[in-house]
């Protein structure tokens, strides 16, 4: 059984990214996204739909792009400050 801290890998793209996503994830893929990391970039996908659009940021701005988003609700949409 997987750690709840440690991702699953759930796919090796043509590009040899590993791709891995929570092990928190429920066993339909849930509402999860899912990551694939180097050493500049860090890649997010949805994990319902792989082949659809791939958010990129910097390894530099991973830290803020998470405060930013886990400030940010439906409730307060404009939180960013």
């Amino acid at each position: 059984m997987a750690s709840a801290n440690k991702p699953t890998v759930v796919e090796v793209d043509d590009n040899g990214r590993r791709w891995a996503k929570s092990s928190t994830s429920d066993v339909n893929g849930g509402n999860c996204i899912e990551v694939a990391t180097d050493r500049e970039l860090i890649r997010i996908r949805s994990s319902l739909n792989r082949r659809n659009a791939i958010v990129t940021v910097p390894v530099s701005a991973w830290s803020p792009f998470i405060d930013l988003a886990t400030r940010l609700t439906p409730q307060n949409p404009a939180s960013i400050s």
